[in-house]
């Protein structure tokens, strides 16, 4: 007597379901890059300029936004923006603030924000992901140039919403003249050093 076949044999469904599986465990899926929102209470853009070549002057920004598309996998397809709004500038003494806010320096009637937008994200060789060289336009006062940074990825985490965040650490050395600001270029250096601490949240 011949034993018949399972019937399941006689369905292709079983083959479909075969082959899933076993390109589900040789082939895995990568991960689509995620978007994350700046978030500006665990952010700092701060900055440093010399006074008369003897001492330095800090200041920060109080009030930005910002978008990071980040892929771990693949940098290439990560990106940045960050607006500044120019009049959130603090730098801890009212009448400077208030020439600052000025012609002579941001002219924020005229040029309300400071912009940053990549246009190019790559991975430092050797640093394993956690440098990134970052190049984009930086819009201020109406200028437009080309800068780079180096990037450094501080971590990633999931906070009690469950929401993912990552962390990154830079700094951006740019020369005021290339901006229009050549106001007391004598006792104010020309160099102004940004530190920009960026935390985002994904949606």
């Amino acid at each position: 007597m011949v034993r018949k076949k399972a019937l399941w044999l006689h369905h292709p469904w079983w083959l479909a379901l075969a082959v899933g599986m076993v390109l589900s465990t040789t082939s895995p899926v990568l991960a689509a890059p995620r978007d994350y929102r700046v978030d500006p209470v665990h952010s700092y853009i701060t900055f440093r300029v010399k006074h008369l070549g003897i001492s330095w002057s800090f200041g920060r920004f109080n009030k930005f936004s910002g978008k990071i598309v980040y892929d771990p996998k693949n940098p290439a397809s990560s990106s940045v923006r960050v607006v500044v709004e120019a009049a959130s500038i603090d730098t801890g003494n009212q009448a400077r603030d208030s020439h600052l806010r000025g012609k002579d320096f941001f002219l924020v009637e005229k040029y309300p924000t400071i912009t940053f937008e990549s246009t190019k994200v790559e991975e430092v060789a050797g640093s394993e992901g956690k440098h990134l060289k970052v190049t984009g336009n930086l819009t201020l006062r109406g200028i437009t140039k080309e800068v780079s940074l180096e990037v450094e990825k501080l971590g990633e985490a999931q906070d009690p919403s469950g929401a993912k965040r990552v962390g990154f650490f830079g700094v951006l050395t740019i020369r005021r003249s290339d901006f229009g600001m050549t106001y007391m270029m004598g006792g104010i250096g020309n160099q102004v050093e940004l530190y920009i601490s960026l935390e985002a949240a994904s949606k």
